[in-house]
């Protein structure tokens, strides 16, 4: 079968059309979206072809949540999968070129909606065979041919783009750094494919669906890498986008004697050496620490040279605590996270069982 990925319009035709009101159906604006992709499809000599407007009965909750889990398998099992960017114009001939137009065409194809969106990152990747079309259903090349200009609008690198299952979990959760879905949770949903994750899906829950998704990350892989995102405080990112700065982090297991790490209700438990900061006191009285990942970015590319990450901490009750938060306003400038390559300002208090607590 072949499989549409596309953004959403104006009077999409739905499974209830389809079903009920065929004649209703056919006036639809999305209607001639469904025709030519099956048009191209069935020229290409495909026996089916399959799109989420009208192939999932979104008023069923059972199936909606089986078609969300299964989704990203069903774009892995496809024979080919057509991109259709609506607002992207042909590409430029000699035939077709218009001497008005100064718009390099590359910048169309940069400026897609179709790279903007949540969903589409999974439709990107999963699929064997991925082939690109223009507003006028015209072929403007394939997910390969074009590796360049999509890296280039993703932040995806060409070899991330061949071996995206080998990636670290922060670093495919950077992917999805500033995409848009129409309902809040959908950024979490969206990811549970390429995160090779299933979780019910609970419209309402609004931010905590990505709450949920980092808490069946940690208990599912052995990946220190989803602590380190851009923000203070909380223990737990509120989005994608607070992984933007997440992009080329490995699993680097640096730390052999390491046991893994868990969440808690308290908090993150993991057992690790403390670090504690020469000039650990702050003019509001918290103590900083830190604790080294086992992760590190992926250059430079001789591993004898990369540093392991480390994540800072605080505390307000000194180095015998258990309970530590993930540091806020760093007195020194310096990030919450980042290389260990100036650990000369830090002394090592040995290693703890610890734990990373949740915000008060």
């Amino acid at each position: 079968y072949a499989i549409l990925s596309h953004t959403w319009g104006t009077e999409e035709v739905t499974f209830d059309d389809i079903n009920r009101h065929r004649r209703v159906a056919m006036k639809l604006e999305g209607c001639q979206k469904v025709r030519n992709f099956c048009r191209i499809a069935a020229n290409d000599g495909w026996e089916y072809a399959w799109i989420d407007t009208c192939c999932i009965n979104k008023s069923d909750v059972n199936e909606l949540s089986d078609a969300i889990n299964s989704m990203f398998r069903w774009y892995e099992r496809t024979e080919v999968c057509y991109a259709f960017l609506v607002d992207v114009p042909r590409r430029y001939s000699p035939d077709n070129v218009d001497k008005t137009d100064q718009i390099p065409w590359h910048w169309y194809f940069r400026s897609s909606r179709w790279f903007t969106r949540g969903w589409t990152l999974q439709e990107l990747l999963a699929p064997p065979f991925l082939l690109f079309f223009a507003q006028s259903w015209n072929g403007i090349g394939s997910r390969e041919s074009l590796t360049e200009e999509v890296s280039i609008v993703t932040g995806i690198s060409p070899d991330q783009l061949l071996e995206f299952r080998s990636c670290s979990v922060a670093t495919k959760l950077s992917w999805a750094a500033h995409r848009q879905t129409t309902k809040v949770e959908d950024r979490a949903y969206s990811l549970l494919g390429l995160m090779g994750m299933n979780m019910p899906m609970i419209y309402g829950e609004g931010e905590n669906a990505f709450i949920r998704l980092q808490h069946e990350l940690i208990r599912k892989y052995d990946d220190e890498t989803v602590p380190l995102w851009e923000g203070t405080g909380r223990l737990l990112a509120k989005s994608p986008d607070d992984f933007s700065k997440s992009k080329d982090l490995i699993v680097w297991p640096s730390d052999k004697e390491r046991r893994g790490f868990a969440i808690t209700k308290a908090g993150l438990a993991i057992n690790a050496e403390l670090l504690e900061s020469c000039a650990s006191v702050d003019s509001n009285q918290y103590r900083h620490y830190a604790i080294q990942l086992n992760c590190a970015r992926s250059w430079p590319a001789l591993k004898s040279y990369r540093s392991p990450m480390i994540l800072r901490l605080l505390s307000t009750e000194g180095s015998a605590s258990t309970f530590f938060h993930r540091s806020t306003n760093i007195a020194s400038g310096l990030e919450t996270w980042r290389d260990a390559n100036f650990l000369s300002t830090w002394r090592s208090l040995g290693r703890r069982d610890i734990i990373v607590a949740h915000s008060k």
